[in-house]
Protein backbone atom coordinates (compact mmCIF):
# COMPACT_ATOMS: atom_id res chain seq x y z
CA UNK A 1 0.00 0.00 0.00
CA UNK A 2 1.30 3.43 -0.92
CA UNK A 3 1.70 5.48 2.24
CA UNK A 4 1.74 9.20 2.83
CA UNK A 5 3.93 10.23 5.76
CA UNK A 6 1.70 12.01 8.26
CA UNK A 7 3.41 14.36 10.67
CA UNK A 8 3.21 13.19 14.27
CA UNK A 9 3.48 16.51 16.00
CA UNK A 10 6.10 17.00 18.72
CA UNK A 11 3.53 16.82 21.51
CA UNK A 12 3.38 13.05 21.02
CA UNK A 13 7.00 12.46 21.94
CA UNK A 14 6.43 12.44 25.69
CA UNK A 15 3.89 10.80 27.96
CA UNK A 16 1.64 13.87 27.92
CA UNK A 17 -1.86 14.17 26.48
CA UNK A 18 -1.63 17.76 25.22
CA UNK A 19 -4.73 17.87 23.04
CA UNK A 20 -8.05 16.09 22.55
CA UNK A 21 -7.52 12.38 21.78
CA UNK A 22 -3.81 12.80 22.40
CA UNK A 23 -2.58 14.17 19.07
CA UNK A 24 -3.71 16.14 16.04
CA UNK A 25 -4.60 12.96 14.17
CA UNK A 26 -7.05 12.34 17.05
CA UNK A 27 -5.76 8.77 17.20
CA UNK A 28 -6.91 8.25 20.80
CA UNK A 29 -3.76 6.25 21.58
CA UNK A 30 -1.65 6.95 24.66
CA UNK A 31 2.13 6.89 24.52
CA UNK A 32 2.31 4.63 27.57
CA UNK A 33 0.76 1.57 29.15
CA UNK A 34 -1.87 2.01 31.88
CA UNK A 35 -2.67 -1.49 33.08
CA UNK A 36 -5.85 -2.35 34.97
CA UNK A 37 -6.94 -2.88 37.66
CA UNK A 38 -6.97 0.81 38.53
CA UNK A 39 -7.76 2.64 41.74
CA UNK A 40 -9.32 6.07 42.00
CA UNK A 41 -6.70 8.57 43.14
CA UNK A 42 -8.93 11.64 43.27
CA UNK A 43 -12.21 13.09 42.07
CA UNK A 44 -12.86 16.71 41.12
CA UNK A 45 -16.43 17.99 40.99
CA UNK A 46 -16.80 21.33 39.23
CA UNK A 47 -19.08 23.91 40.80
CA UNK A 48 -21.25 23.85 37.68
CA UNK A 49 -21.96 20.95 35.34
CA UNK A 50 -21.32 21.41 31.60
CA UNK A 51 -23.84 23.56 29.71
CA UNK A 52 -23.82 22.11 26.17
CA UNK A 53 -24.60 24.46 23.31
CA UNK A 54 -26.74 21.90 21.49
CA UNK A 55 -28.18 19.55 24.11
CA UNK A 56 -30.50 17.65 21.78
CA UNK A 57 -30.30 16.73 18.07
CA UNK A 58 -32.88 17.71 15.52
CA UNK A 59 -35.59 15.05 15.29
CA UNK A 60 -35.22 14.67 11.54
CA UNK A 61 -33.42 15.86 8.44
CA UNK A 62 -36.32 16.92 6.24
CA UNK A 63 -34.17 17.70 3.20
CA UNK A 64 -32.53 14.28 3.06
CA UNK A 65 -35.49 12.44 4.59
CA UNK A 66 -33.62 10.99 7.54
CA UNK A 67 -35.28 10.51 10.92
CA UNK A 68 -34.21 9.39 14.40
CA UNK A 69 -31.05 11.47 14.18
CA UNK A 70 -28.40 11.13 16.87
CA UNK A 71 -26.50 14.10 18.26
CA UNK A 72 -23.24 14.73 16.43
CA UNK A 73 -22.35 18.23 17.68
CA UNK A 74 -21.65 16.89 21.17
CA UNK A 75 -18.12 18.09 21.84
CA UNK A 76 -19.07 19.96 25.07
CA UNK A 77 -21.08 17.36 26.99
CA UNK A 78 -18.18 16.92 29.41
CA UNK A 79 -15.17 18.96 30.42
CA UNK A 80 -12.63 17.27 28.13
CA UNK A 81 -9.21 17.36 29.77
CA UNK A 82 -5.65 17.52 28.53
CA UNK A 83 -2.57 16.88 30.64
CA UNK A 84 1.08 17.88 30.48
CA UNK A 85 3.97 18.26 32.92
CA UNK A 86 1.96 17.24 35.97
CA UNK A 87 -1.01 19.52 35.31
CA UNK A 88 -4.51 18.81 34.03
CA UNK A 89 -6.33 21.52 32.04
CA UNK A 90 -9.95 21.93 30.99
CA UNK A 91 -12.33 24.65 29.87
CA UNK A 92 -15.81 25.26 31.25
CA UNK A 93 -18.92 25.91 29.18
CA UNK A 94 -20.76 26.81 32.40
CA UNK A 95 -18.66 29.50 34.09
CA UNK A 96 -16.50 30.63 31.15
CA UNK A 97 -13.15 29.69 32.69
CA UNK A 98 -10.02 27.74 31.88
CA UNK A 99 -8.83 25.61 34.80
CA UNK A 100 -5.54 24.00 35.79
CA UNK A 101 -5.48 21.15 38.34
CA UNK A 102 -2.56 19.41 39.99
CA UNK A 103 -2.39 16.01 38.30
CA UNK A 104 -1.33 14.24 41.50
CA UNK A 105 -4.00 15.64 43.82
CA UNK A 106 -6.76 17.19 41.72
CA UNK A 107 -6.43 20.46 43.60
CA UNK A 108 -6.90 23.64 41.60
CA UNK A 109 -3.71 25.46 40.68
CA UNK A 110 -5.26 28.39 38.85
CA UNK A 111 -8.22 29.52 36.76
CA UNK A 112 -8.69 32.18 34.10
CA UNK A 113 -11.90 33.93 33.05
CA UNK A 114 -12.69 34.35 29.36
CA UNK A 115 -15.63 36.35 27.99
CA UNK A 116 -17.78 33.35 27.11
CA UNK A 117 -18.18 29.57 27.35
CA UNK A 118 -15.08 27.49 26.64
CA UNK A 119 -16.54 24.44 24.89
CA UNK A 120 -13.53 22.45 23.73
CA UNK A 121 -10.43 21.14 25.46
CA UNK A 122 -7.44 23.48 25.62
CA UNK A 123 -4.22 22.71 23.76
CA UNK A 124 -0.83 22.62 25.50
CA UNK A 125 2.29 23.44 23.51
CA UNK A 126 5.53 23.88 25.42
CA UNK A 127 4.91 26.13 28.40
CA UNK A 128 1.78 27.72 26.91
CA UNK A 129 -1.92 26.81 26.98
CA UNK A 130 -4.29 27.78 24.15
CA UNK A 131 -8.09 27.82 24.10
CA UNK A 132 -10.95 29.37 22.18
CA UNK A 133 -14.13 30.86 23.62
CA UNK A 134 -17.65 31.75 22.55
CA UNK A 135 -16.57 35.38 22.98
CA UNK A 136 -14.83 35.01 19.61
CA UNK A 137 -11.28 35.10 20.97
CA UNK A 138 -8.30 32.78 21.08
CA UNK A 139 -6.42 32.91 24.39
CA UNK A 140 -2.79 32.06 25.08
CA UNK A 141 -1.91 31.58 28.76
CA UNK A 142 1.21 30.68 30.69
CA UNK A 143 0.90 27.05 31.76
CA UNK A 144 2.66 27.74 35.05
CA UNK A 145 0.26 30.32 36.49
CA UNK A 146 -2.49 31.07 33.95
CA UNK A 147 -1.27 34.58 33.19
CA UNK A 148 -2.47 35.97 29.86
CA UNK A 149 0.23 36.03 27.17
CA UNK A 150 -2.02 37.19 24.33
CA UNK A 151 -5.64 37.33 23.25
CA UNK A 152 -6.86 37.75 19.68
CA UNK A 153 -10.27 37.99 18.08
CA UNK A 154 -10.53 35.77 15.02
CA UNK A 155 -12.97 38.24 13.48
CA UNK A 156 -13.18 41.95 14.25
CA UNK A 157 -15.06 43.93 15.40
CA UNK A 158 -16.60 42.17 18.38
CA UNK A 159 -20.34 41.69 17.79
CA UNK A 160 -22.46 39.96 20.44
CA UNK A 161 -25.78 38.21 19.88
CA UNK A 162 -28.04 35.87 21.90
CA UNK A 163 -27.01 32.29 21.16
CA UNK A 164 -27.50 28.92 22.86
CA UNK A 165 -28.95 30.61 25.94
CA UNK A 166 -26.02 33.01 26.34
CA UNK A 167 -24.72 36.27 24.96
CA UNK A 168 -21.93 35.20 22.61
CA UNK A 169 -19.91 36.53 19.72
CA UNK A 170 -21.45 36.40 16.27
CA UNK A 171 -18.27 34.45 15.50
CA UNK A 172 -17.68 32.11 18.47
CA UNK A 173 -14.55 29.96 18.45
CA UNK A 174 -15.93 26.43 18.44
CA UNK A 175 -12.97 24.74 16.87
CA UNK A 176 -10.04 23.29 18.76
CA UNK A 177 -6.76 25.18 18.59
CA UNK A 178 -4.05 23.39 16.60
CA UNK A 179 -0.53 24.54 17.47
CA UNK A 180 2.40 23.34 15.38
CA UNK A 181 5.52 24.79 13.84
CA UNK A 182 5.11 28.03 15.77
CA UNK A 183 1.61 28.61 14.36
CA UNK A 184 -1.76 28.43 16.14
CA UNK A 185 -4.78 27.67 13.95
CA UNK A 186 -8.40 28.39 14.94
CA UNK A 187 -11.82 28.83 13.33
CA UNK A 188 -14.69 31.08 14.39
CA UNK A 189 -18.32 31.33 13.31
CA UNK A 190 -21.27 28.98 12.96
CA UNK A 191 -23.26 30.15 9.93
CA UNK A 192 -21.52 30.70 6.57
CA UNK A 193 -24.06 33.37 5.58
CA UNK A 194 -22.96 35.36 8.66
CA UNK A 195 -19.29 34.59 8.01
CA UNK A 196 -17.04 31.79 9.23
CA UNK A 197 -13.31 32.44 9.42
CA UNK A 198 -10.21 30.28 9.62
CA UNK A 199 -7.13 32.01 10.97
CA UNK A 200 -3.46 31.39 11.69
CA UNK A 201 -1.61 33.25 14.48
CA UNK A 202 1.98 33.37 15.56
CA UNK A 203 1.92 30.98 18.52
CA UNK A 204 4.36 33.14 20.49
CA UNK A 205 2.92 36.64 20.24
CA UNK A 206 -0.48 36.16 18.55
CA UNK A 207 0.38 38.13 15.43
CA UNK A 208 -2.08 37.31 12.63
CA UNK A 209 -0.45 35.41 9.77
CA UNK A 210 -3.57 35.01 7.65
CA UNK A 211 -7.38 34.98 7.91
CA UNK A 212 -9.60 33.26 5.36
CA UNK A 213 -13.39 33.33 5.04
CA UNK A 214 -14.61 29.76 4.60
CA UNK A 215 -17.85 28.11 3.52
CA UNK A 216 -18.24 25.74 6.46
CA UNK A 217 -19.69 25.69 9.97
CA UNK A 218 -16.54 25.00 11.99
CA UNK A 219 -17.52 23.00 15.07
CA UNK A 220 -15.32 20.43 16.77
CA UNK A 221 -11.76 19.17 16.93
CA UNK A 222 -9.69 19.91 13.84
CA UNK A 223 -7.26 17.37 12.43
CA UNK A 224 -3.85 18.35 11.11
CA UNK A 225 -1.51 16.65 8.69
CA UNK A 226 1.76 18.16 7.54
CA UNK A 227 0.06 20.51 5.08
CA UNK A 228 -3.70 20.32 5.69
CA UNK A 229 -6.38 21.08 8.25
CA UNK A 230 -9.55 18.96 8.39
CA UNK A 231 -12.41 20.92 9.94
CA UNK A 232 -15.49 19.10 11.31
CA UNK A 233 -18.76 20.81 10.39
CA UNK A 234 -21.40 18.96 12.38
CA UNK A 235 -23.62 16.63 10.40
CA UNK A 236 -22.05 17.51 7.04
CA UNK A 237 -18.74 16.25 5.67
CA UNK A 238 -15.50 17.73 7.08
CA UNK A 239 -13.93 20.54 5.05
CA UNK A 240 -10.25 20.57 4.05
CA UNK A 241 -7.99 23.63 4.02
CA UNK A 242 -4.33 24.32 3.28
CA UNK A 243 -2.26 25.12 6.35
CA UNK A 244 -0.14 27.54 4.35
CA UNK A 245 -2.91 30.03 3.56
CA UNK A 246 -6.33 28.62 4.56
CA UNK A 247 -7.46 28.08 0.98
CA UNK A 248 -10.17 25.49 0.47
CA UNK A 249 -9.16 22.05 -0.77
CA UNK A 250 -12.71 20.70 -0.93
CA UNK A 251 -14.62 18.38 1.36
CA UNK A 252 -14.55 14.74 2.20
CA UNK A 253 -17.24 12.78 0.34
CA UNK A 254 -19.24 11.60 3.33
CA UNK A 255 -19.54 11.56 7.08
CA UNK A 256 -19.49 14.33 9.63
CA UNK A 257 -18.70 15.09 13.24
CA UNK A 258 -15.23 14.47 14.64
CA UNK A 259 -12.91 12.17 12.72
CA UNK A 260 -9.50 10.55 12.75
CA UNK A 261 -6.56 10.97 10.37
CA UNK A 262 -5.16 7.51 9.74
CA UNK A 263 -1.49 6.57 9.51
CA UNK A 264 -1.58 6.18 5.74
CA UNK A 265 -3.38 8.37 3.28
CA UNK A 266 -6.93 8.01 4.62
CA UNK A 267 -9.27 10.08 6.77
CA UNK A 268 -12.13 8.48 8.69
CA UNK A 269 -15.00 10.88 9.48
CA UNK A 270 -17.60 9.97 12.06
CA UNK A 271 -21.33 9.61 11.39
CA UNK A 272 -23.09 12.45 9.58
CA UNK A 273 -26.55 12.35 8.04
CA UNK A 274 -26.11 8.65 7.41
CA UNK A 275 -25.08 6.26 10.18
CA UNK A 276 -21.64 4.69 10.20
CA UNK A 277 -18.10 5.80 9.39
CA UNK A 278 -16.51 6.26 6.00
CA UNK A 279 -12.81 5.95 5.17
CA UNK A 280 -11.83 8.41 2.45
CA UNK A 281 -8.64 8.99 0.49
CA UNK A 282 -7.17 12.17 1.95
CA UNK A 283 -6.09 13.53 -1.45
CA UNK A 284 -8.57 12.22 -4.03
CA UNK A 285 -11.36 12.52 -1.41
CA UNK A 286 -13.00 9.34 -2.69
CA UNK A 287 -14.71 6.96 -0.28
CA UNK A 288 -12.62 3.82 0.09
CA UNK A 289 -14.55 1.83 2.71
CA UNK A 290 -17.48 2.16 5.11
CA UNK A 291 -17.95 0.76 8.61
CA UNK A 292 -20.70 0.56 11.19
CA UNK A 293 -19.31 2.71 13.97
CA UNK A 294 -19.40 5.97 15.93
CA UNK A 295 -15.68 6.50 16.46
CA UNK A 296 -12.35 4.85 15.77
CA UNK A 297 -9.07 4.50 17.64
CA UNK A 298 -5.99 3.40 15.73
CA UNK A 299 -2.70 1.76 16.65
CA UNK A 300 -0.36 0.58 13.92
CA UNK A 301 -2.36 -1.35 11.35
CA UNK A 302 -5.18 -2.04 13.80
CA UNK A 303 -8.36 -0.04 14.22
CA UNK A 304 -10.88 -0.35 17.03
CA UNK A 305 -14.42 0.79 16.27
CA UNK A 306 -17.08 1.68 18.77
CA UNK A 307 -20.77 1.60 17.87
CA UNK A 308 -23.95 1.98 19.93
CA UNK A 309 -23.85 -1.66 21.04
CA UNK A 310 -20.67 -3.25 19.68
CA UNK A 311 -16.88 -3.01 19.84
CA UNK A 312 -14.87 -4.31 16.89
CA UNK A 313 -11.18 -4.77 16.05
CA UNK A 314 -9.82 -5.20 12.53
CA UNK A 315 -6.65 -4.97 10.49
CA UNK A 316 -7.59 -1.65 8.98
CA UNK A 317 -4.60 -1.35 6.62
CA UNK A 318 -5.20 -4.72 4.98
CA UNK A 319 -8.96 -4.12 4.82
CA UNK A 320 -8.47 -0.81 3.01
CA UNK A 321 -5.96 -2.35 0.55
CA UNK A 322 -8.58 -4.95 -0.33
CA UNK A 323 -11.33 -2.34 -0.50
CA UNK A 324 -9.32 -0.24 -2.96
CA UNK A 325 -8.74 -3.26 -5.18
CA UNK A 326 -12.41 -4.22 -4.96
CA UNK A 327 -13.51 -0.73 -5.96
CA UNK A 328 -11.22 -0.76 -9.01
CA UNK A 329 -12.50 -4.19 -10.08
CA UNK A 330 -16.14 -3.18 -9.66
CA UNK A 331 -15.59 -0.16 -11.90
CA UNK A 332 -13.92 -2.36 -14.52
CA UNK A 333 -16.76 -4.87 -14.28
CA UNK A 334 -19.30 -2.15 -14.98
CA UNK A 335 -17.39 -1.03 -18.06
CA UNK A 336 -16.97 -4.55 -19.43
CA UNK A 337 -20.54 -5.54 -18.70
CA UNK A 338 -22.11 -2.41 -20.18
CA UNK A 339 -24.33 -2.49 -23.24
CA UNK A 340 -26.78 -5.08 -24.55
CA UNK A 341 -24.37 -7.04 -26.74
CA UNK A 342 -23.26 -10.44 -25.58
CA UNK A 343 -19.63 -10.16 -24.43
CA UNK A 344 -17.04 -11.85 -26.59
CA UNK A 345 -14.92 -14.67 -25.21
CA UNK A 346 -12.14 -12.38 -24.01
CA UNK A 347 -14.54 -10.05 -22.19
CA UNK A 348 -16.44 -12.96 -20.70
CA UNK A 349 -13.23 -14.51 -19.39
CA UNK A 350 -12.18 -11.21 -17.85
CA UNK A 351 -15.60 -10.74 -16.23
CA UNK A 352 -15.42 -14.23 -14.77
CA UNK A 353 -11.96 -13.54 -13.39
CA UNK A 354 -13.14 -10.28 -11.84
CA UNK A 355 -16.11 -11.94 -10.17
CA UNK A 356 -13.88 -14.70 -8.78
CA UNK A 357 -11.42 -12.15 -7.40
CA UNK A 358 -14.24 -10.09 -5.84
CA UNK A 359 -15.37 -13.20 -3.94
CA UNK A 360 -11.81 -13.73 -2.71
CA UNK A 361 -11.65 -10.10 -1.61
CA UNK A 362 -14.93 -10.37 0.30
CA UNK A 363 -13.65 -13.45 2.10
CA UNK A 364 -10.30 -11.81 2.87
CA UNK A 365 -12.03 -8.71 4.24
CA UNK A 366 -14.03 -10.85 6.66
CA UNK A 367 -10.75 -12.36 7.85
CA UNK A 368 -9.47 -8.84 8.64
CA UNK A 369 -11.83 -8.69 11.63
CA UNK A 370 -9.94 -9.89 14.70
CA UNK A 371 -12.95 -9.86 17.03
CA UNK A 372 -16.32 -8.22 17.69
CA UNK A 373 -18.08 -8.14 21.06
CA UNK A 374 -21.21 -6.54 22.57
CA UNK A 375 -20.51 -3.20 24.24
CA UNK A 376 -22.64 -1.12 26.61
CA UNK A 377 -20.14 1.78 26.89
CA UNK A 378 -20.55 3.72 23.62
CA UNK A 379 -19.67 7.29 24.65
CA UNK A 380 -15.84 7.50 24.55
CA UNK A 381 -12.81 5.33 23.79
CA UNK A 382 -9.02 5.50 24.03
CA UNK A 383 -6.19 2.94 23.92
CA UNK A 384 -3.44 2.83 26.57
CA UNK A 385 -1.06 -0.09 26.20
CA UNK A 386 -3.05 -3.30 25.72
CA UNK A 387 -6.23 -1.87 27.26
CA UNK A 388 -9.09 -0.12 25.51
CA UNK A 389 -10.87 2.18 27.94
CA UNK A 390 -14.54 2.83 27.24
CA UNK A 391 -16.94 5.43 28.63
CA UNK A 392 -20.52 4.47 29.47
CA UNK A 393 -23.42 5.67 31.56
CA UNK A 394 -22.25 5.75 35.19
CA UNK A 395 -19.55 3.31 34.13
CA UNK A 396 -15.98 2.97 32.90
CA UNK A 397 -14.75 -0.31 31.37
CA UNK A 398 -11.40 -1.69 30.22
CA UNK A 399 -11.25 -4.24 27.39
CA UNK A 400 -8.28 -6.34 26.29
CA UNK A 401 -7.37 -5.11 22.81
CA UNK A 402 -6.18 -8.61 21.84
CA UNK A 403 -9.51 -10.39 22.26
CA UNK A 404 -12.19 -7.89 23.33
CA UNK A 405 -12.68 -9.40 26.78
CA UNK A 406 -13.63 -7.04 29.62
CA UNK A 407 -10.82 -7.04 32.17
CA UNK A 408 -11.91 -4.29 34.57
CA UNK A 409 -14.68 -1.79 35.26
CA UNK A 410 -15.51 1.02 37.69
CA UNK A 411 -18.40 3.29 38.57
CA UNK A 412 -18.26 6.97 37.66
CA UNK A 413 -20.56 9.90 38.43
CA UNK A 414 -22.55 10.44 35.23
CA UNK A 415 -22.07 9.54 31.58
CA UNK A 416 -18.37 9.32 30.67
CA UNK A 417 -17.94 11.40 27.50
CA UNK A 418 -14.24 12.20 27.96
CA UNK A 419 -11.12 10.06 28.42
CA UNK A 420 -7.45 11.00 28.56
CA UNK A 421 -4.24 9.24 29.63
CA UNK A 422 -0.95 10.76 30.73
CA UNK A 423 1.92 10.06 33.11
CA UNK A 424 0.45 6.78 34.33
CA UNK A 425 -2.98 8.23 35.05
CA UNK A 426 -6.37 7.81 33.40
CA UNK A 427 -8.78 10.76 33.46
CA UNK A 428 -12.52 10.36 32.99
CA UNK A 429 -14.85 13.34 32.43
CA UNK A 430 -18.62 13.07 32.81
CA UNK A 431 -21.68 15.11 31.95
CA UNK A 432 -22.08 15.93 35.65
CA UNK A 433 -18.95 18.06 35.68
CA UNK A 434 -16.94 15.37 37.47
CA UNK A 435 -13.35 14.46 36.59
CA UNK A 436 -12.12 11.12 37.95
CA UNK A 437 -8.42 10.26 38.10
CA UNK A 438 -7.45 6.57 38.17
CA UNK A 439 -4.00 5.02 38.62
CA UNK A 440 -2.68 1.50 38.19
CA UNK A 441 -3.19 -0.46 41.39
CA UNK A 442 0.32 -1.87 41.11
CA UNK A 443 2.01 1.53 41.12
CA UNK A 444 2.93 1.27 44.80
CA UNK A 445 5.77 3.75 44.46
CA UNK A 446 3.31 6.49 43.46
CA UNK A 447 1.63 7.93 46.57
CA UNK A 448 -2.15 8.09 46.63
CA UNK A 449 -3.67 11.46 47.34
CA UNK A 450 -7.01 12.49 48.76
CA UNK A 451 -8.15 15.43 46.68
CA UNK A 452 -10.06 18.41 47.95
CA UNK A 453 -12.29 19.05 44.92
CA UNK A 454 -14.87 21.75 44.59
CA UNK A 455 -18.40 20.69 45.47
CA UNK A 456 -21.82 21.95 44.53
CA UNK A 457 -22.36 23.66 47.89
CA UNK A 458 -19.28 25.83 47.44
CA UNK A 459 -20.98 28.23 45.06
CA UNK A 460 -20.56 31.87 46.06
CA UNK A 461 -23.44 33.06 48.27
CA UNK A 462 -25.94 35.61 47.04
CA UNK A 463 -25.00 39.07 48.22
CA UNK A 464 -27.10 40.45 51.04
CA UNK A 465 -29.60 43.06 49.88
CA UNK A 466 -28.17 45.66 52.24
CA UNK A 467 -24.72 45.16 50.73
CA UNK A 468 -25.90 47.06 47.66
CA UNK A 469 -26.24 50.84 47.73
CA UNK A 470 -29.78 52.13 48.20
CA UNK A 471 -31.58 53.00 44.98
CA UNK A 472 -34.93 54.72 45.22
CA UNK A 473 -37.75 52.78 43.59
CA UNK A 474 -35.62 49.85 42.43
CA UNK A 475 -36.98 47.23 44.80
CA UNK A 476 -38.44 43.77 44.25
CA UNK A 477 -42.01 45.04 44.05
CA UNK A 478 -41.09 47.49 41.29
CA UNK A 479 -39.41 44.79 39.23
CA UNK A 480 -42.39 42.48 39.74
CA UNK A 481 -44.74 45.17 38.39
CA UNK A 482 -42.50 45.63 35.35
CA UNK A 483 -42.41 41.90 34.58
CA UNK A 484 -46.16 41.52 35.14
CA UNK A 485 -46.82 44.35 32.72
CA UNK A 486 -44.47 42.89 30.11
CA UNK A 487 -46.02 39.39 30.43
CA UNK A 488 -42.68 37.81 29.55
CA UNK A 489 -41.52 34.78 31.50
CA UNK A 490 -38.18 34.12 29.84
CA UNK A 491 -35.84 35.79 27.39
CA UNK A 492 -32.97 38.26 27.27
CA UNK A 493 -32.71 41.67 28.83
CA UNK A 494 -30.17 44.35 27.98
CA UNK A 495 -29.57 46.56 31.00
CA UNK A 496 -28.23 50.02 30.22
CA UNK A 497 -26.55 52.16 32.83
CA UNK A 498 -26.61 49.48 35.50
CA UNK A 499 -24.56 51.52 37.96
CA UNK A 500 -23.86 49.36 40.99
CA UNK A 501 -26.12 46.55 39.82
CA UNK A 502 -29.20 47.07 42.04
CA UNK A 503 -31.66 46.64 39.17
CA UNK A 504 -29.96 43.48 37.90
CA UNK A 505 -29.79 42.08 41.43
CA UNK A 506 -33.50 42.61 42.04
Amino acid sequence: MELLLVLLLPALLGADWPTFQGDYRRSGTAAERIAPPLTEAWRYRATHAPAPAWPEPAREDVTNRFGNLRAVVAYDRAFQVVAADGTVYFGSSADDKIYALDAATGRQRWSFFTGGPVRLAPTVAGDLVYAGSDDGAVYCLRAEDGQLVWKRLVRKPLACVPGNGRMISLWPVRSSIVVDGGVAYAAAGLFPNEGVYLAAFDAGDGAVQWTEKIDASAQGYMLASEDRLYVPTGRTAPAIFARADGKSLGRLPDGGNACVLLDGREVAPGPGVRPGMAVADAHSRETVATFNGLRMVTSGSMAYMQSEDKLTALDREQYVVLAREGKTLNEEQKQLGGGTDKPDAERAARLAAIQARLKEIASAQKACYAWSVPCDCPHAMILAGEALYLGGKDKLAAVNSADGKTIWSADVAGTAHGLAAADGRLYVSTDQGVIHCFESAGESERPKHAAAPATADQRPPRPAADALPPAEGLDGEFIKRVLDAAQIEQGYCILLGSGEGRLAYE
